[in-house]
This record gives structure tokens, sequence and C-alpha cells, in this order.
């Protein structure tokens, strides 16, 4: 099945939609916003498992859909900054002009256009990094940091950059709960990351920013 029949059976339900990359993120958001009213007009969308393989080709793709104009009020990207913030941020921009729509100026700023845009770069106010990286800031004081990173110097991880030493950290962490078998999105459903701490509340602020530029 190719990218467009795949996104194609797709519906556009919600007037907010909230690309992420990736399913650790979708359900990571998922389970913070399906019982809070404040998001009952977001719905999220994986561009990285679309089957576009890359945000450009989902925006392209999306804003073909049946019911896009008339249903879409607000698109938001949510997306790692890998090796540079900035210039995931450039690249993100440039995918929302390059189908026509407004790009903000600066990350988490909601653009006034309809529909509305916005970006956000993870993990907020760095220069680098992946959603881990916020997760690891935001584990509950019980969880064990010292030990996993005891772990990874035992194993010699010294040619693996920072994003997959984070997704080392975070999956040895759940690996030393008392649920070891948990995927991401079990950890988060099970309360191992404090989601008022701002290096994840940062997400869900800024999908509530989404949501209450279509009530305007």
């Amino acid at each position: 099945m190719n990218a467009g029949t795949r996104l194609e059976k797709s519906r556009i339900a919600k007037p907010v939609a909230v690309a992420v990359e990736g399913l650790d993120y979708l359900y990571t958001l998922l389970s913070q916003i399906k019982e809070d009213r404040d998001f009952q007009d977001v719905q999220l969308w994986d561009f990285q498992g679309s089957g576009s393989g890359n945000l450009g080709r989902w925006l392209e793709l999306f804003t073909t859909l049946d019911g896009y104009r008339e249903k879409i009020r607000a698109i938001g990207v949510i997306r790692d900054a890998e090796a540079d913030a900035k210039s995931a941020f450039r690249s993100t921009a440039q995918a929302l002009t390059d189908v026509g729509l407004a790009a903000p100026a600066r990350p988490i700023e909601i653009t006034t256009s309809r529909p509305a845009t916005g970006i956000l770069v993870m993990p907020d106010n760095r220069s680098s990094g992946c959603l881990e990286h916020a997760m690891i800031d935001a584990r509950q004081p019980d969880l064990p940091l010292d030990c996993a990173e005891q772990y990874l110097d035992c194993i010699g991880a010294d040619d693996k950059n920072e994003n997959w030493k984070a997704k080392f950290k975070v999956h040895a962490l759940i690996a030393a709960s008392k649920h070891p078998a948990w995927t991401l999105s079990e950890s988060v459903a099970g309360g191992m990351w404090d989601f008022r701490h701002r290096s994840l509340q940062v997400m869900t602020e800024f999908m509530r920013r989404l949501a209450h530029a279509v009530r305007r």
C-alpha cells in the first residue's frame, strides 16, 4: 500500500490537526489528552508512520484529503530537534510554506492565519535532542537514573550519539521499574514521567494553544 493510499484511509474528524514524529509521540500524547475536554477538537496524526516518510510529503497528502478545506482550522507539528533544533524548525517551517500554509516565526508561536499553524521542537529550549531527553528531565524521583547511566557506561556507547543514549536511558529506567516489560506508551500511562514538569507539559500547553486558536 503506497503512502497516498494509506493516508487516504484516514479521516479528518476534528478541526485541529497535530502531526507528531512517530508512534512514541502519538501514544504518549494520546494518554494525556483523551480525557481532557480542552483537547476535544484535537486529532493526532503520525506523519512518520503514515507511509509518507517525512513531514513534507505528509503535508502534501494531508492537504488533499476530503474535508481538509472545510474542517481544518489549525495545524501543529511536534518533532525532535535531533542534532540541530534551529535546523529542525527551519525545515518544518519550509514544509508548511511549501504547501501554501503560513509558518510561525519561532517555535511555540501560533500564527493568526487560517488555518493557524504552530511548531514545537522537542526538547524545548535545547539546541539538540529528542523526546526522551524531556522524559528523563521529568522522571519520577524514585527512578534510578544513576544506575541507567552506569549501565550505559558498562556497555560502552562512546560511538553513539546523545539521542541514542537518551533513548537507552529511558528504556533502562523502564526495565528497572516494577513493570520491566512495559512499552514507552505503557510507562507514560503508568505514571513514570511527570507531565506537570515543564519539559513535558510544554507539549500539552502547545496543543491547548492550538485548540484555543480555533475558538477565536
